[in-house]
C-alpha cells in the first residue's frame, strides 16, 4: 500500500491541473491520481503530463468518462477496436497448439499497430490540425458539446453509469488574458453535479 502505485477498487480521485507557468509559453496539462493518506503523506501519482509545442500544437484531452470522446477522435469505439482486434488474431488459425497461440499474439499486436496507425494518419491527426486552426469562442463551444455528448450517450446506454451531466461551466485559458470565463452557472451550492472544462 505504501510503495505500489494501486489505488483500490475505486481507482482514487482524479485531478487535473492545466495551465501556463511564467516560464511556460504553451499551456500544460497534468492529470494526476490521489489517493487515501498512508504514513502521513497523500499518495499520488502523476498519470499523464500533455504540453502544446510548435510540433503538437492542439491536444484534445478527456478525462474520467472518456468512451465517448475517445470515440469521437479516433472514429472507432475504443471496446470495439480491441474486440476487432481479438477477432482478426483468432482467424483463420484456431487455437489448437501454443505455437498458434503465439502467432496468434504476434498477429493481434500487428493488428493493433496497423489499425492504431491507421487511427493516427485518418481521424486524429486531421481532427488536432483542425482544432488547432479554431478560434478561442469555437473551442470552447467544441469542448461544451462533447461534454453534452458524453452526458447524453451515458443517459441513453443501459451499461454505462452516469458520472457526467448537469450545468457545464466553460473558461477559456490564454496567456494574454489569463482564466476567462465562457459559460458559468448561478453558484447555488450543493444542487447536483457539475463539469468543468478548460480550454487551452
Amino acid at each position: 500500500m505504501h510503495t505500489k502505485q494501486c489505488f483500490g477498487p475505486d481507482g482514487g480521485s482524479g485531478v487535473v491541473v492545466a495551465g501556463m507557468g511564467e516560464s511556460d509559453l504553451f499551456p500544460v496539462v497534468l492529470d494526476y491520481r490521489v489517493g487515501t493518506v498512508a504514513a502521513g503523506r497523500l499518495r499520488y501519482v502523476k498519470k499523464c503530463e500533455e504540453r502544446v509545442t510548435l510540433d503538437d500544437d492542439a491536444w484534445i484531452l478527456p478525462f474520467a468518462q472518456r468512451d465517448t470522446i475517445d470515440m469521437i477522435i479516433g472514429g472507432i469505439y475504443p471496446e470495439l477496436q480491441d474486440k476487432i482486434v481479438e477477432i482478426i488474431a483468432r482467424y483463420p488459425r484456431g487455437t489448437a497448439t501454443n505455437r498458434d497461440k503465439k502467432s496468434s499474439r504476434a498477429r493481434m499486436g500487428k493488428v493493433r499497430e496497423a489499425i492504431e496507425r491507421e487511427i493516427e494518419e485518418k481521424y486524429v491527426r486531421p481532427l488536432m490540425a483542425a482544432t488547432a486552426a479554431l478560434p478561442r469562442h469555437d473551442l470552447a463551444a467544441m469542448a461544451e458539446a462533447l461534454v453534452n455528448l458524453t452526458a447524453f450517450r451515458a443517459r441513453m446506454s443501459v451499461t454505462q453509469k452516469e458520472y457526467v451531466g448537469g450545468p457545464i461551466d466553460v473558461a477559456v485559458l490564454s496567456k494574454g488574458e489569463g482564466f476567462v470565463w465562457v459559460k458559468r452557472k448561478d453558484p447555488v451550492w450543493g444542487t447536483g453535479s457539475q463539469t468543468t472544462i478548460e480550454v487551452l
